[in-house]
């Protein structure tokens, strides 16, 4: 493995290729490789204990109605890791000038607005839940190794520069704006950024639960912020009384488009029959689907 001094305490850091931000496991210090000390480095404390964050997580998924009533009963804990993930936060205020058409009307502004964006350190956590998870930095405390050893978390170093990472910010910043104004049924729209301040740019490490727990013989993962015990992706199984009831459900729209349509028909009402029978057979096929189904999966982010 290859090996960089910490500019803090000169102990020697050993790093694996193609991270860019390390954390001296003798100091604490997070620094870039090229050197220069992170200036604003945060972490979440673990304020939820894996417990907390089980029993959390089981009643959150009784209110889905998908759940076995026995869940909470029979799930087991299987095995958990907690790991400290780093992102880039940034903290801008953007000034920026639309045109566009509304209703084919020409319309035009300028808006100021500060945008919060979280940008994932690491390239694992690309095409995870861990992607587009957005959080607050109140709370926040700075960092600790000390800390996140204590509590046994794993600490992931960043492979992701701050210049590439502020890159994707303007990116999403962008998009972001963009949204907004569509969100007022603007088309054909341009945008033109006039001014920006980065009020705040911080190196944050946030823990987070990977748990996966079995139940009936299966196995489901689901991930947990550890800092407010926000549930960020949860696999949960399907229970047998919602599948048979679902399935039923079809069932029972099959035929009963089945009998207004014959009745449509009869009544000299070809339209009514037949779109009454498109309309309970797209109902029928929803709830096959739902019966059907072994597990659901959500993919926001609860508390």
């Amino acid at each position: 493995m290859p090996i960089v001094k910490c500019p803090y305490c000169g102990a020697d850091v050993e790093y694996t290729s193609g991270e860019v931000v390390l954390t001296c496991p003798y100091c604490g210090t997070s620094f870039a490789i090229s050197g220069e000390e992170i200036e604003r480095h945060l972490m979440g404390r673990v304020n939820f204990s894996i417990n907390e964050i089980y029993s959390i997580f089981k009643s959150w998924a009784l209110r889905k109605p998908e759940t076995p009533n026995d869940l909470p009963l029979k799930a087991r804990i299987k095995n958990y890791q907690l790991n400290f993930y780093p992102y880039w936060v940034y903290r801008v205020n953007v000034t920026f000038a639309y045109e566009g058409y509304a209703r084919n009307i020409l319309v035009k502004g300028r808006e100021n607005e500060t945008f919060v964006i979280s940008i994932p350190a690491n390239k694992k956590m690309y095409g995870t839940p861990l992607q587009n998870y957005e959080f607050s930095l109140k709370g926040k405390v700075f960092f600790s190794s000390h800390y996140a050893r204590k509590m046994g978390g794993t600490i992931l170093n960043a492979d992701i520069s701050e210049k590439d990472a502020w890159a994707n910010a303007w990116r999403t910043i962008l998009n972001r704006a963009k949204a907004k104004i569509r969100m007022r049924g603007v088309t054909g729209l341009t945008l033109e950024i006039q001014n920006y301040n980065i009020e705040d740019k911080s190196f944050v490490h946030i823990p987070i639960y990977q748990v996966t727990y079995a139940y009936n013989g299966g196995e489901y993962p689901f991930l947990a912020d550890a800092s407010d015990a926000r549930i960020m992706y949860a696999e949960i199984p399907v229970g047998t009384g919602f599948r048979m009831l679902a399935l039923g459900g079809a069932v029972a729209s099959l035929v009963a488009g089945i009998i207004i349509s014959i009745i449509g028909i009869q009544a000299d009402l070809p339209v009514f029959a037949i779109t009454s029978f498109i309309g309970f057979l797209a109902i029928a096929a929803y709830s096959a689907y739902k019966g059907l189904l072994r597990k659901v999966v959500s993919k926001k982010f609860y508390v």
